[in-house]
Order: C-alpha cells, then sequence, then structure tokens
C-alpha cells in the first residue's frame, strides 16, 4: 500500500521543525551534565532515520591536557525521539529496559548507556527539556554495506557462528507473557519489568497516520499465542480498511479483500495448540542489517536499536530473511527463495551442531533445513512485517494453497452469496480514495509517486509475481521498509548482485515451472476445524466505519 502523502508530509514537517528546535550547544550540555561536567563538541552531522534524530558528541581531554595518543576519543551518541513516535516515554523506556535486561543476562554485545530522560517537570538535569538516552558511539560499518553471500567462506561461516550465538542468547530468555519490558523503581535488583504491551513499529505508525489502532490493538500483554495472532490479524485489518490510499482500483481493491479474508483461516489453522501457552522468548523488533554494526574483518561489534523489542510466541521466532540481501516479501518468490535456502544451508553448517547442551539445541530443532519453503515461515513475517503481506501472500501462501488463475478465482469468490458485504467494502474504499485523490490534488503536494494503479497488473497469474516484484522495486534503494514510516532499508542487493532471471518463456509458463518446483500444494479448505479457527473467526465481516 502506498503511505498516505497527505498526513506523510504532515510527519515530515513536524520532524523537520523539531530537529531544527534543538539546539547543539544544549545537546553538548546535556551530555556533559552526565560525564562529570567534561566539556564536548559536536563532531559529525546529526543524522535522522524514522523514529529518531542522533547528535554525535565528543569529549575534550581531561584538565586541558592531551590524550594520549593509543587512547580512543570518548564518544557518545544523543538520540532524541521525533513526533514520527506516538508516545515516545514509553518506546524510551522499553528501550532502556531492553538494554538493561540484555546486558545483565546475556553477552550480546551493545551500545553501553549514560543517561536517559523523559523531558518535563520531572526532569529538571536535562536542559533540553525532551525524553532522550545517551550511549556509545560505536565506530563500525552497517552490515547493509556488505553482501554476505560473497563473502569469503571462512569469513561468512565466522559471521554466522557470531550471529547464531546472539539469535541463541536471546531464544534462551523466557517470559511468562507476550508483552514489551519497561522500567521501574531504579533501586530495585531488577530495573527492568515485562508490564507494557507489545510495542510494534506497525501499531506506531498507524497511531502516527491517525488510523486508529487503539480500536483493535488493546493495551495490554497477552498470555496466549492466539490472542496476540487474533490482534496482529485485526491490526493489519485496521490498516487496509482505515487507510484511504489502501487500494488502486477495483481490481485492486478486491485482491486485497479477497487476501485478507483468506490470509485469516491459514492464520489460526497455523497456531500450534501445544505452543499457545508459551515459550514466549524475547525479539529484537527490527533485526535488519542497517542495525547490526561490524568491523573492517565482519566480526560483529554491536546490534543496536533495542526500541520496538518484545516477547513473542515462538513461532514468530524465526531465523533472518536477509542473508541473501532480500526481505521476506521478495524471499517468497521460488526463485530468490532457493538462493536463500543455499544461504541459510551455509548458516547451518557454519555451525557445529551443539551436543547435549539444552540451551543451544532448540534452535536446531525449531530451525530446520526446510524452514524457509514452510508457510509458517512467511505467515510470521507476513504479520511482524505489515508492509510485506501483499508479496508474501501472493507468493508465499496463495500458490500452495490454490495454485490456479488468481484472477478466475478472486472473480469467482464475490460471485458467492456470502461475499455480497464485501462488495460494500470496495466501494467504501473506491469512495475513501476518490475523497483522498480530491484532497491530495487540492494540496498541491509534491508526492513523486502516483495514486494511478500501474500498467501492468499487481498480480500474477499465479499469484503476485508482479506484485511482489512491484513491492520490492517502487521504492528507491530497494526500500522494504513499511511505506508508512517511510524509513527505506539497504536490504536490497546491488544492481550487480541482483539474480538474473530469464524471459525465454512467457510469465505464465515460467510461473508453472517455478510451481512445479514447490512442495506438493495444499488444498485450500473451504472450512478450517482448527481449534484456534472455532475460538475466533465467527467475527462478522467488518465494514470501514465500524473500524474507526
Amino acid at each position: 500500500m502506498d503511505l498516505d502523502w497527505i498526513q506523510k508530509h504532515r510527519v515530515k514537517q513536524q520532524c523537520a521543525d523539531f530537529i531544527a528546535s534543538i539546539q547543539t550547544d544544549q545537546v553538548c550540555a546535556l551530555a556533559s551534565s552526565y560525564n562529570s561536567n567534561r566539556p564536548c563538541h559536536i563532531f559529525a552531522e546529526p543524522q535522522t532515520g524514522s523514529y529518531n534524530v542522533c547528535f554525535f558528541v565528543e569529549f575534550d581531554a581531561q584538565d586541558g591536557r592531551e590524550e594520549e595518543e593509543s587512547a580512543p576519543c570518548q564518544r557518545w551518541i544523543a538520540r532524541f525521539p521525533m513526533p514520527s513516535v506516538h508516545d515516545p516515554v514509553r518506546k524510551l523506556k522499553s528501550e532502556i529496559a531492553t538494554m538493561k535486561y540484555v546486558t545483565q543476562n546475556t553477552t550480546i554485545p551493545i551500545p553501553s548507556v549514560h543517561g536517559y530522560g523523559f523531558g518535563g517537570s520531572d526532569d529538571s538535569q536535562n536542559v533540553t527539556g525532551l525524553p532522550f538516552v545517551l550511549m556509545d558511539y560505536i565506530d563500525g560499518k552497517k552490515l547493509c554495506a556488505v553482501e554476505i553471500p560473497k563473502l569469503p567462506l571462512e569469513t561468512s561461516q565466522r559471521f554466522y557462528r557470531q550471529l547464531f550465538d546472539i539469535l541463541t542468547q536471546l531464544r534462551r530468555q523466557e517470559f511468562p507473557c507476550i508483552g514489551a519490558l519497561t522500567l521501574q523503581d531504579d533501586q530495585s535488583d531488577k530495573p527492568w519489568i515485562l508490564s507494557d504491551p507489545p510495542l510494534t513499529i506497525d501499531m506506531n505508525d498507524q497511531h502516527v497516520y491517525n488510523l486508529c489502532p487503539k480500536s483493535v490493538f488493546t493495551d495490554r500483554t497477552f498470555s496466549t499465542t492466539v490472542e496476540y495472532v487474533y490482534a496482529l490479524y485485526m491490526l493489519l485489518s485496521n490498516r487496509f480498511y482505515q487507510q484511504r490510499n489502501s487500494v488502486y482500483d477495483e481490481e485492486d481493491a478486491k485482491d486485497k479483500i479477497y487476501a485478507l479474508q483468506q490470509f485469516k483461516g491459514m492464520v489460526f489453522d497455523w497456531v500450534k495448540p501445544e505452543q499457545n501457552y508459551g515459550p514466549f522468548v524475547l525479539m529484537h523488533g527490527d533485526f535488519r542489517p542497517s542495525n547490526v554494526l561490524i568491523d573492517d574483518d565482519h566480526n560483529i561489534l554491536a546490534i543496536i536499536d533495542w526500541e520496538w523489542s518484545r516477547t513473542v510466541p515462538i513461532q514468530f521466532f524465526l531465523p533472518p530473511t536477509w542473508f541473501t540481501g532480500y526481505d521476506s516479501n521478495v524471499v517468497a518468490k521460488y526463485t530468490y527463495n532457493a538462493r536463500y535456502f543455499l544461504e541459510f544451508m551455509k548458516f547451518r553448517r557454519a555451525i557445529k551442531r551443539p551436543k547435549g547442551d539444552p540451551a543451544l539445541e532448540p534452535l536446531f530443532h525449531e530451525w530446520p533445513l526446510s524452514i524457509s519453503r514452510d508457510r509458517g515461515f512467511f505467515i510470521a513475517n507476513a504479520l511482524h512485517r505489515f508492509c510485506d503481506f501483499e508479496g508474501i501472500y501472493w507468493d508465499g501462501l496463495h500458490t500452495d494453497y490454490l495454485p490456479i488463475d488468481t484472477e478466475t478465482v478472486v472473480n469467482q469468490y464475490f460471485k458467492r452469496p456470502m461475499t455480497e458485504p464485501l462488495l460494500d467494502v470496495v466501494k467504501q474504499k473506491l469512495e475513501q480514495l476518490k475523497e483522498y485523490q480530491t484532497e491530495l490534488e487540492a494540496s498541491n503536494l509534491p508526492t513523486g509517486k502516483t495514486t494511478n494503479p500501474p500498467e501492468s497488473s499487481m498480480r500474477g497469474q499465479l499469484g503476485g509475481e508482479e506484485k511482489a516484484s512491484k513491492l520490492s522495486t517502487d521504492l528507491p534503494n530497494g526500500a522494504m521498509r513499511d511505506q508508512l514510516s517511510g524509513e527505506e532499508t539497504s536490504s536490497k542487493l546491488p544492481a550487480a548482485a541482483q539474480p538474473e532471471i530469464t524471459g525465454h518463456r512467457s510469465e505464465k509458463e515460467e510461473m508453472e515451472q517455478e510451481h512445479l518446483k514447490r512442495q506438493v500444494p495444499r488444498p485450500l479448505r473451504a472450512q478450517f476445524s482448527g481449534w484456534a479457527r472455532r475460538l475466533f473467526l465467527c467475527q462478522s465481516t467488518p465494514k470501514v466505519d465500524q473500524l474507526a
């Protein structure tokens, strides 16, 4: 879905005004107050992401003396949440609590936190008056600048062993419920407590862009996997129903409604009864290559940006999808999935299978070699990355359930009497789109995009080959981040590393040939008998105004 450019312009302007209001001398004074009033200066230009602005400070030599040549300069980052964050204090408390927990319970390398505050009258030491965190500056490069498959074998094996150790340590951290860590009394032996509801990027963005997510995602922790899955599915649906430009035209509206309805059955059929009450484990909420810092020898220096971390059901704790440089909606394509399969094989071979170590054994059992070809792999990624949902559904899920012409399937679906309420939803979405386009034209905003449908169909004949291609190439620099947030990631390989796809056969022949290589497709079941489905799938079809 393209983002709402009117709302995006509003948020972008708010962030620009916020950054301009921050005075660098106050940033330096704030950092000095947490380092024995040692003078400091800004040593690099501020950098902004989707949710924070970072200032880079370097402390001067103590007592006017020059630092020893062998001693590195002491450098910190002062980071401030921007207006693109719905609740900056809650986000900051969760991030700091998670970092404190990780530091005390693991050996995962992360930046040290030197100070933090939440602004307001109770934060007298904070001259900026803004929520902030001060942490170490890590002098490394981001993993997104590296093509992992092209690394020498010895280098990639060493990197994969370090990555596996980090993921294994996270897997060991089990909790009694699903939620987010937050701070409690600093005098306590445990400065963190698991009492906040899980805060996801998608939930934050829906708040910021006025999509009313609270009506479907309550402020509480979850005690079962089914509750959490249901909340995520409703949040995904809410984005479609509430976002005015979530469709291109009537055909696109029907495609997306059909995908959401079919996905609903798949999701609850996927939940395992034996794992409904746990285990729930700690997961980094934005574990992308840009949040992995490495040195020149490709050793992992630090994992950064823990702000969206939360505890999740074990079915959501999965290996990264970026081993080959692509996100899950692209990995869902057979051509790219095969490449991921080969790279994941290298990942497993790099680690010696643990013998008799109960702390390490689970990942080998939970992450079999065939995991990237299991539909659960894509269901979990779709629920945690709404921006990838369409590509994942049409390429990773739909063709496994119903490997026939997509257009025929969708048209037949909307001819059934039971889908008449959904046709009303199609009309409502088209009315929303018309109103949005009128407002957008009147605003004269430079969108850089079109709200018209693309020249070619958004779905491939067997299920989204064109659609997923559109999603993976529409954003500049291969951006895969949720378009609501506008964050671009470097998750796509440079052009020279992209796989070549021959064009000697027609698209339909190519897709049919790829499908034959898949596992035996599962039949589409009109009625799922799963226990989770019986609990939650009695919900009536929501109309647009019902989710407001």
